[in-house]
Protein backbone atom coordinates (compact mmCIF):
# COMPACT_ATOMS: atom_id res chain seq x y z
CA UNK A 1 0.00 0.00 0.00
CA UNK A 2 2.58 2.48 0.38
CA UNK A 3 4.27 1.81 -2.97
CA UNK A 4 5.09 5.14 -5.02
CA UNK A 5 3.52 5.13 -8.50
CA UNK A 6 5.41 6.46 -11.21
CA UNK A 7 5.01 9.32 -12.26
CA UNK A 8 4.14 8.96 -16.25
CA UNK A 9 2.44 12.62 -16.95
CA UNK A 10 -1.42 10.97 -16.44
CA UNK A 11 -2.64 14.35 -14.98
CA UNK A 12 -6.09 14.74 -13.26
CA UNK A 13 -7.55 16.74 -16.64
CA UNK A 14 -6.37 13.50 -18.24
CA UNK A 15 -7.62 10.79 -16.19
CA UNK A 16 -11.11 12.69 -16.47
CA UNK A 17 -10.50 12.68 -20.05
CA UNK A 18 -9.39 8.67 -19.95
CA UNK A 19 -12.49 7.56 -17.74
CA UNK A 20 -15.01 9.74 -19.70
CA UNK A 21 -13.67 7.83 -22.75
CA UNK A 22 -14.19 4.64 -21.04
CA UNK A 23 -17.57 5.39 -20.20
CA UNK A 24 -19.15 7.27 -23.41
CA UNK A 25 -19.30 5.28 -26.46
CA UNK A 26 -22.20 3.40 -28.24
CA UNK A 27 -24.91 3.19 -25.39
CA UNK A 28 -24.89 7.16 -25.83
CA UNK A 29 -25.97 6.77 -29.51
CA UNK A 30 -28.06 3.50 -29.20
CA UNK A 31 -30.17 3.35 -26.02
CA UNK A 32 -32.38 6.76 -26.46
CA UNK A 33 -35.11 4.84 -28.68
CA UNK A 34 -34.52 1.09 -26.35
CA UNK A 35 -35.63 3.10 -23.28
CA UNK A 36 -38.70 5.54 -24.22
CA UNK A 37 -40.04 1.89 -26.09
CA UNK A 38 -40.29 -0.02 -22.44
CA UNK A 39 -40.89 3.10 -20.60
CA UNK A 40 -41.36 6.11 -22.21
CA UNK A 41 -40.79 9.59 -21.01
CA UNK A 42 -40.24 7.79 -17.92
CA UNK A 43 -37.16 6.66 -19.14
CA UNK A 44 -35.84 10.33 -17.61
CA UNK A 45 -36.54 9.06 -14.03
CA UNK A 46 -34.76 5.77 -14.90
CA UNK A 47 -31.67 7.53 -15.77
CA UNK A 48 -31.78 9.62 -12.81
CA UNK A 49 -32.34 6.46 -10.68
CA UNK A 50 -29.60 4.68 -12.46
CA UNK A 51 -27.15 7.44 -11.77
CA UNK A 52 -27.56 7.48 -8.19
CA UNK A 53 -27.02 3.61 -8.58
CA UNK A 54 -23.44 4.31 -10.06
CA UNK A 55 -22.33 7.30 -8.29
CA UNK A 56 -22.94 4.93 -5.12
CA UNK A 57 -21.23 2.25 -7.02
CA UNK A 58 -18.38 4.31 -7.72
CA UNK A 59 -18.29 5.98 -4.39
CA UNK A 60 -17.21 2.64 -2.91
CA UNK A 61 -14.43 2.93 -5.81
CA UNK A 62 -13.26 6.27 -5.27
CA UNK A 63 -13.04 5.02 -1.30
CA UNK A 64 -10.87 2.32 -1.90
CA UNK A 65 -8.69 3.73 -4.23
CA UNK A 66 -7.78 6.30 -1.92
CA UNK A 67 -6.23 4.08 -0.09
CA UNK A 68 -3.68 2.64 -2.81
CA UNK A 69 -1.21 3.55 -5.46
CA UNK A 70 -0.24 0.22 -7.32
CA UNK A 71 -2.38 -1.45 -10.15
CA UNK A 72 -4.91 -3.54 -10.09
CA UNK A 73 -8.19 -1.70 -8.91
CA UNK A 74 -10.98 -4.47 -7.86
CA UNK A 75 -8.63 -7.32 -7.90
CA UNK A 76 -6.56 -5.33 -4.97
CA UNK A 77 -9.59 -4.57 -3.04
CA UNK A 78 -10.80 -7.94 -3.31
CA UNK A 79 -7.09 -9.24 -2.57
CA UNK A 80 -7.10 -7.33 0.62
CA UNK A 81 -10.37 -7.47 1.69
CA UNK A 82 -11.45 -11.12 1.15
CA UNK A 83 -7.73 -12.82 0.62
CA UNK A 84 -5.54 -14.75 -2.15
CA UNK A 85 -8.21 -16.69 -4.01
CA UNK A 86 -11.01 -14.28 -3.73
CA UNK A 87 -8.74 -11.45 -5.71
CA UNK A 88 -7.91 -14.28 -8.27
CA UNK A 89 -11.40 -14.96 -8.85
CA UNK A 90 -11.72 -11.12 -9.39
CA UNK A 91 -8.53 -10.61 -11.21
CA UNK A 92 -8.97 -13.62 -13.66
CA UNK A 93 -12.40 -11.87 -13.98
CA UNK A 94 -11.26 -8.30 -14.53
CA UNK A 95 -8.55 -9.62 -17.28
CA UNK A 96 -11.85 -11.62 -19.02
CA UNK A 97 -13.68 -8.64 -18.69
CA UNK A 98 -11.52 -6.50 -19.94
CA UNK A 99 -10.63 -8.57 -23.37
CA UNK A 100 -14.05 -9.50 -23.98
CA UNK A 101 -14.96 -5.98 -23.80
CA UNK A 102 -11.91 -5.37 -25.88
CA UNK A 103 -13.19 -7.58 -28.52
CA UNK A 104 -17.35 -6.24 -28.56
CA UNK A 105 -16.13 -2.53 -28.78
CA UNK A 106 -13.87 -3.33 -32.11
CA UNK A 107 -16.79 -5.91 -33.52
CA UNK A 108 -19.09 -2.95 -32.44
CA UNK A 109 -16.39 -0.46 -33.87
CA UNK A 110 -16.73 -2.23 -37.03
CA UNK A 111 -20.72 -2.44 -37.48
CA UNK A 112 -20.93 1.10 -36.65
CA UNK A 113 -18.11 2.04 -39.62
CA UNK A 114 -20.18 -0.36 -41.87
CA UNK A 115 -23.15 2.10 -41.43
CA UNK A 116 -21.19 4.36 -43.49
CA UNK A 117 -19.40 1.83 -45.93
CA UNK A 118 -20.90 -1.41 -45.78
CA UNK A 119 -18.40 -3.23 -47.52
CA UNK A 120 -16.28 -3.81 -44.58
CA UNK A 121 -18.97 -6.11 -43.57
CA UNK A 122 -17.80 -8.47 -45.79
CA UNK A 123 -14.91 -11.10 -46.08
CA UNK A 124 -12.26 -10.65 -45.97
CA UNK A 125 -12.19 -7.02 -44.87
CA UNK A 126 -14.06 -7.91 -41.56
CA UNK A 127 -11.08 -9.64 -40.55
CA UNK A 128 -8.46 -7.38 -41.86
CA UNK A 129 -9.93 -4.42 -39.76
CA UNK A 130 -10.59 -6.29 -36.63
CA UNK A 131 -7.16 -7.99 -36.55
CA UNK A 132 -5.49 -4.31 -37.88
CA UNK A 133 -7.56 -2.41 -35.19
CA UNK A 134 -6.67 -4.34 -32.21
CA UNK A 135 -2.86 -5.52 -33.87
CA UNK A 136 -2.36 -1.16 -34.21
CA UNK A 137 -3.58 -0.29 -30.91
CA UNK A 138 -1.41 -3.79 -28.94
CA UNK A 139 1.70 -1.43 -30.80
CA UNK A 140 0.43 1.59 -29.50
CA UNK A 141 0.56 0.79 -26.19
CA UNK A 142 3.74 -1.09 -25.89
CA UNK A 143 5.23 1.94 -26.36
CA UNK A 144 3.93 3.52 -22.73
CA UNK A 145 1.11 5.52 -21.46
CA UNK A 146 2.41 8.66 -22.83
CA UNK A 147 0.80 7.93 -26.40
CA UNK A 148 -2.26 6.43 -25.03
CA UNK A 149 -3.35 9.61 -22.97
CA UNK A 150 -2.27 12.02 -25.69
CA UNK A 151 -4.22 10.32 -27.94
CA UNK A 152 -7.63 10.18 -25.25
CA UNK A 153 -7.25 13.65 -25.11
CA UNK A 154 -7.70 14.27 -28.53
CA UNK A 155 -10.30 12.21 -28.85
CA UNK A 156 -12.03 13.11 -25.72
CA UNK A 157 -12.29 17.03 -27.21
CA UNK A 158 -13.24 15.95 -30.81
CA UNK A 159 -16.52 13.70 -29.29
CA UNK A 160 -16.81 17.00 -26.52
CA UNK A 161 -17.46 19.55 -29.39
CA UNK A 162 -19.17 17.26 -31.91
CA UNK A 163 -21.86 16.37 -29.30
CA UNK A 164 -21.82 19.84 -28.03
CA UNK A 165 -22.92 21.25 -31.47
CA UNK A 166 -26.06 18.84 -30.94
CA UNK A 167 -26.98 19.66 -27.95
CA UNK A 168 -27.25 23.38 -28.86
CA UNK A 169 -28.86 22.85 -31.84
CA UNK A 170 -31.06 19.84 -30.70
CA UNK A 171 -31.61 22.12 -27.71
CA UNK A 172 -34.06 24.62 -29.96
CA UNK A 173 -35.71 22.13 -31.76
CA UNK A 174 -37.08 20.93 -29.00
CA UNK A 175 -40.99 20.97 -27.83
CA UNK A 176 -40.66 20.76 -24.31
CA UNK A 177 -44.27 20.18 -24.48
CA UNK A 178 -43.23 16.16 -25.16
CA UNK A 179 -41.21 16.20 -22.11
CA UNK A 180 -44.46 15.63 -20.03
CA UNK A 181 -44.92 12.46 -17.96
CA UNK A 182 -48.53 10.68 -18.07
CA UNK A 183 -49.42 9.14 -14.46
CA UNK A 184 -51.93 6.73 -16.32
CA UNK A 185 -48.97 5.56 -17.81
CA UNK A 186 -46.63 4.41 -15.06
CA UNK A 187 -44.24 1.85 -16.57
CA UNK A 188 -44.88 -1.56 -14.75
CA UNK A 189 -41.93 -3.26 -12.28
CA UNK A 190 -40.78 -5.60 -15.28
CA UNK A 191 -40.14 -2.39 -17.57
CA UNK A 192 -38.50 -0.20 -14.42
CA UNK A 193 -35.99 -3.12 -13.91
CA UNK A 194 -35.46 -4.35 -17.60
CA UNK A 195 -34.81 -0.51 -18.95
CA UNK A 196 -32.68 0.43 -15.48
CA UNK A 197 -30.48 -3.34 -16.31
CA UNK A 198 -30.04 -1.89 -19.84
CA UNK A 199 -28.81 1.93 -18.89
CA UNK A 200 -26.75 0.57 -16.34
CA UNK A 201 -24.26 -1.24 -19.25
CA UNK A 202 -24.18 2.56 -20.56
CA UNK A 203 -21.98 3.50 -17.91
CA UNK A 204 -19.76 1.28 -17.77
CA UNK A 205 -16.09 1.76 -17.97
CA UNK A 206 -15.92 4.21 -15.02
CA UNK A 207 -14.32 1.25 -12.97
CA UNK A 208 -10.84 0.91 -15.30
CA UNK A 209 -9.50 4.28 -13.78
CA UNK A 210 -8.15 2.67 -10.82
CA UNK A 211 -6.60 -0.44 -12.67
CA UNK A 212 -3.90 1.89 -13.68
CA UNK A 213 -3.28 3.98 -10.46
CA UNK A 214 0.47 3.05 -10.91
CA UNK A 215 0.39 4.78 -14.39
CA UNK A 216 -0.92 8.18 -12.74
CA UNK A 217 0.16 10.83 -10.81
CA UNK A 218 -1.21 11.22 -7.30
CA UNK A 219 -3.42 8.48 -7.39
CA UNK A 220 -4.81 8.38 -4.07
CA UNK A 221 -5.97 11.74 -4.71
CA UNK A 222 -6.84 12.10 -8.35
CA UNK A 223 -8.13 8.53 -8.96
CA UNK A 224 -11.24 9.24 -6.41
CA UNK A 225 -12.10 12.91 -7.84
CA UNK A 226 -11.48 11.72 -11.75
CA UNK A 227 -14.05 9.14 -11.25
CA UNK A 228 -16.61 10.98 -9.97
CA UNK A 229 -16.29 14.08 -12.00
CA UNK A 230 -16.77 11.61 -14.79
CA UNK A 231 -19.61 9.72 -13.51
CA UNK A 232 -21.56 12.87 -12.90
CA UNK A 233 -20.27 14.44 -16.04
CA UNK A 234 -22.06 11.43 -17.77
CA UNK A 235 -25.04 11.05 -15.81
CA UNK A 236 -26.06 15.09 -16.83
CA UNK A 237 -25.20 13.78 -20.48
CA UNK A 238 -27.24 10.90 -20.67
CA UNK A 239 -30.64 13.11 -19.20
CA UNK A 240 -29.70 15.41 -21.61
CA UNK A 241 -29.51 13.43 -25.04
CA UNK A 242 -32.26 11.76 -23.67
CA UNK A 243 -34.47 14.36 -23.21
CA UNK A 244 -33.67 16.11 -26.57
CA UNK A 245 -34.40 12.34 -28.59
CA UNK A 246 -38.01 13.01 -26.66
CA UNK A 247 -38.79 15.89 -27.42
CA UNK A 248 -37.57 16.32 -30.98
CA UNK A 249 -38.77 12.87 -32.09
CA UNK A 250 -41.81 12.34 -29.82
CA UNK A 251 -43.34 9.30 -30.15
CA UNK A 252 -40.92 8.23 -32.99
CA UNK A 253 -38.31 7.77 -30.50
CA UNK A 254 -39.63 4.30 -29.62
CA UNK A 255 -39.32 3.13 -32.95
CA UNK A 256 -35.99 4.71 -34.05
CA UNK A 257 -32.52 2.86 -33.97
CA UNK A 258 -30.42 5.17 -34.27
CA UNK A 259 -32.17 8.22 -32.77
CA UNK A 260 -29.65 11.25 -32.40
CA UNK A 261 -28.49 9.91 -36.19
CA UNK A 262 -32.02 10.78 -37.00
CA UNK A 263 -32.21 14.11 -35.53
CA UNK A 264 -28.80 15.30 -36.81
CA UNK A 265 -30.08 14.27 -40.71
CA UNK A 266 -33.51 16.12 -39.83
CA UNK A 267 -31.78 18.96 -38.40
CA UNK A 268 -28.69 19.55 -41.27
CA UNK A 269 -29.62 16.84 -43.53
CA UNK A 270 -26.76 14.66 -44.87
CA UNK A 271 -23.95 16.66 -43.21
CA UNK A 272 -25.69 16.33 -40.06
CA UNK A 273 -26.11 12.60 -40.35
CA UNK A 274 -22.52 12.35 -41.36
CA UNK A 275 -21.13 13.90 -38.16
CA UNK A 276 -23.21 12.02 -36.30
CA UNK A 277 -21.37 9.14 -37.86
CA UNK A 278 -18.03 9.98 -37.16
CA UNK A 279 -18.81 11.16 -33.26
CA UNK A 280 -20.37 7.64 -32.95
CA UNK A 281 -17.04 6.19 -34.61
CA UNK A 282 -14.72 8.50 -32.39
CA UNK A 283 -16.58 7.63 -29.25
CA UNK A 284 -16.53 3.81 -30.04
CA UNK A 285 -12.92 4.26 -31.11
CA UNK A 286 -11.91 6.17 -27.70
CA UNK A 287 -13.63 3.30 -25.81
CA UNK A 288 -11.09 1.17 -27.32
CA UNK A 289 -8.12 2.75 -26.70
CA UNK A 290 -8.98 2.73 -23.04
CA UNK A 291 -9.80 -1.15 -23.32
CA UNK A 292 -6.60 -1.11 -24.97
CA UNK A 293 -4.75 0.36 -22.47
CA UNK A 294 -6.45 -1.06 -18.87
CA UNK A 295 -6.99 -4.26 -19.99
CA UNK A 296 -3.39 -5.95 -20.20
CA UNK A 297 -2.59 -3.89 -16.86
CA UNK A 298 -5.36 -6.18 -15.49
CA UNK A 299 -3.39 -9.10 -16.81
CA UNK A 300 0.26 -7.76 -15.50
CA UNK A 301 -1.60 -6.50 -12.06
CA UNK A 302 -2.31 -10.66 -11.90
CA UNK A 303 0.84 -11.55 -12.92
CA UNK A 304 2.27 -9.85 -10.31
CA UNK A 305 1.31 -11.47 -7.38
CA UNK A 306 1.03 -15.34 -8.91
CA UNK A 307 3.89 -17.27 -10.46
CA UNK A 308 1.56 -18.60 -12.72
CA UNK A 309 1.41 -15.44 -15.02
CA UNK A 310 4.88 -14.13 -13.58
CA UNK A 311 6.15 -13.91 -17.06
CA UNK A 312 3.45 -11.75 -18.18
CA UNK A 313 4.95 -8.87 -15.92
CA UNK A 314 7.93 -8.15 -18.16
CA UNK A 315 8.18 -4.75 -18.92
CA UNK A 316 9.85 -2.84 -22.02
CA UNK A 317 12.05 0.23 -21.87
CA UNK A 318 8.59 2.43 -22.19
CA UNK A 319 7.84 0.51 -19.03
CA UNK A 320 4.96 -1.02 -20.75
CA UNK A 321 3.98 -4.78 -19.68
CA UNK A 322 4.43 -5.69 -23.47
CA UNK A 323 4.32 -9.33 -22.59
CA UNK A 324 1.11 -8.81 -20.85
CA UNK A 325 -0.21 -6.62 -23.85
CA UNK A 326 0.76 -9.07 -26.76
CA UNK A 327 -1.44 -11.96 -24.88
CA UNK A 328 -4.39 -9.67 -24.03
CA UNK A 329 -4.35 -8.47 -27.88
CA UNK A 330 -4.14 -11.83 -28.81
CA UNK A 331 -6.95 -13.57 -27.27
CA UNK A 332 -8.95 -10.61 -27.59
CA UNK A 333 -8.52 -10.98 -31.35
CA UNK A 334 -9.76 -14.25 -31.56
CA UNK A 335 -12.92 -13.44 -29.33
CA UNK A 336 -14.06 -10.47 -31.44
CA UNK A 337 -13.63 -13.04 -34.89
CA UNK A 338 -15.21 -15.61 -33.34
CA UNK A 339 -18.25 -14.17 -31.60
CA UNK A 340 -21.09 -11.72 -32.25
CA UNK A 341 -20.94 -8.02 -30.70
CA UNK A 342 -24.27 -7.98 -28.87
CA UNK A 343 -23.29 -11.44 -27.16
CA UNK A 344 -20.27 -9.99 -26.60
CA UNK A 345 -21.81 -6.69 -25.05
CA UNK A 346 -23.96 -8.47 -22.76
CA UNK A 347 -21.39 -10.96 -21.43
CA UNK A 348 -19.28 -8.03 -20.49
CA UNK A 349 -21.97 -6.19 -18.93
CA UNK A 350 -22.95 -8.92 -16.39
CA UNK A 351 -19.44 -9.92 -15.73
CA UNK A 352 -18.69 -6.76 -14.34
CA UNK A 353 -20.95 -6.77 -11.48
CA UNK A 354 -18.56 -9.40 -9.87
CA UNK A 355 -15.98 -6.59 -9.50
CA UNK A 356 -19.03 -4.11 -7.93
CA UNK A 357 -20.11 -6.58 -5.88
CA UNK A 358 -16.84 -7.60 -3.97
CA UNK A 359 -15.61 -3.60 -4.03
CA UNK A 360 -18.46 -2.19 -2.46
CA UNK A 361 -18.13 -5.50 0.03
CA UNK A 362 -14.60 -4.73 0.69
CA UNK A 363 -15.61 -1.37 2.28
CA UNK A 364 -16.80 -2.95 5.29
CA UNK A 365 -13.85 -5.55 5.84
CA UNK A 366 -10.77 -3.09 5.59
CA UNK A 367 -12.74 -0.75 7.50
CA UNK A 368 -13.02 -3.24 10.46
CA UNK A 369 -9.51 -4.27 9.43
CA UNK A 370 -8.06 -0.96 9.67
CA UNK A 371 -6.97 -0.75 6.01
CA UNK A 372 -8.75 2.39 5.34
CA UNK A 373 -10.18 5.34 7.54
CA UNK A 374 -13.25 4.72 9.82
CA UNK A 375 -16.75 5.23 8.54
CA UNK A 376 -17.28 8.68 10.17
CA UNK A 377 -21.21 8.76 10.11
CA UNK A 378 -23.96 6.38 8.89
CA UNK A 379 -24.45 7.55 5.54
CA UNK A 380 -21.14 5.88 4.50
CA UNK A 381 -22.16 2.79 5.80
CA UNK A 382 -25.43 3.55 3.90
CA UNK A 383 -24.14 4.22 0.36
CA UNK A 384 -22.20 0.32 -0.29
CA UNK A 385 -25.32 -0.82 1.60
CA UNK A 386 -27.61 0.66 -1.19
CA UNK A 387 -25.17 -0.22 -3.59
CA UNK A 388 -25.23 -3.92 -2.87
CA UNK A 389 -29.05 -3.81 -2.75
CA UNK A 390 -28.97 -1.79 -6.19
CA UNK A 391 -26.98 -4.73 -7.75
CA UNK A 392 -28.87 -7.63 -6.69
CA UNK A 393 -31.95 -5.98 -8.13
CA UNK A 394 -30.08 -4.96 -11.32
CA UNK A 395 -29.21 -8.85 -11.50
CA UNK A 396 -32.77 -10.24 -10.95
CA UNK A 397 -33.72 -8.69 -14.31
CA UNK A 398 -31.06 -10.38 -16.19
CA UNK A 399 -31.93 -13.90 -17.55
CA UNK A 400 -30.35 -17.44 -16.12
CA UNK A 401 -27.72 -17.84 -19.28
CA UNK A 402 -26.60 -14.17 -19.42
CA UNK A 403 -25.65 -14.67 -15.65
CA UNK A 404 -23.96 -18.36 -16.97
CA UNK A 405 -22.11 -16.87 -19.59
CA UNK A 406 -21.21 -13.62 -17.75
CA UNK A 407 -19.84 -14.92 -14.49
CA UNK A 408 -17.83 -18.19 -16.60
CA UNK A 409 -14.80 -17.02 -15.40
CA UNK A 410 -15.28 -17.16 -11.72
CA UNK A 411 -15.24 -20.94 -12.38
CA UNK A 412 -12.61 -21.03 -15.09
CA UNK A 413 -9.94 -19.11 -12.20
CA UNK A 414 -10.87 -22.50 -9.64
CA UNK A 415 -8.63 -25.16 -11.33
CA UNK A 416 -6.21 -22.35 -12.29
CA UNK A 417 -5.99 -21.25 -8.71
CA UNK A 418 -5.08 -24.65 -7.81
CA UNK A 419 -2.70 -24.87 -10.48
CA UNK A 420 -1.13 -21.74 -9.12
CA UNK A 421 -0.79 -22.93 -5.58
CA UNK A 422 0.88 -26.29 -6.30
CA UNK A 423 3.14 -24.49 -8.44
CA UNK A 424 4.19 -21.56 -5.96
CA UNK A 425 4.61 -24.31 -3.11
CA UNK A 426 6.69 -26.42 -5.07
CA UNK A 427 8.70 -22.85 -6.23
CA UNK A 428 9.36 -22.20 -2.65
CA UNK A 429 10.54 -25.80 -1.47
CA UNK A 430 12.65 -26.02 -4.39
CA UNK A 431 13.91 -22.77 -3.21
CA UNK A 432 13.91 -24.31 0.78
CA UNK A 433 16.60 -27.18 -0.32
CA UNK A 434 18.43 -24.45 -2.48
CA UNK A 435 19.21 -22.54 0.44
CA UNK A 436 19.36 -26.00 2.92
CA UNK A 437 22.19 -26.51 0.05
CA UNK A 438 24.31 -23.34 0.42
CA UNK A 439 24.53 -23.24 3.98
CA UNK A 440 25.45 -26.72 4.03
CA UNK A 441 28.38 -25.96 1.76
CA UNK A 442 29.39 -22.93 2.91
Amino acid sequence: MNNTPKKTGISLLSMIFLCLNGIVGSGLFLLPGQVAQLVGNWGLVVYLMVALIVLSIGWCYAQCASNFTKNGGAYLYAKEAFGTFVGFEIGIMRWFVGMIAWAALTAGFLVALGSVYPVVLLAPYKQIIIVGVIAALSVMNSFGARIVNKLSNIITVTKGLLLLFFILFGIFAMDFSELSFNPMHFPTAASLGLSAFIIFFAFSGFEALPVVAQETDNPRKNIPIAMMTAIVFSSILYFVVQSICIGTLGDALKQSTSPIGDIAELLGGNLGKFLVSCAMLISIGGVIIVSSFVTPRSFSALAADHVLFSKANRENRFGAPWVAIAVSGLISCVIALTGSFVELVVISAVSRFSQHITTCAALFVMNKRGLMNSFSSPWKKAIPCFALASMAWLLSYAEIYQLLYGFAALFLGIPLYYIQTKIAQRSKALESVYIQNNQVIT
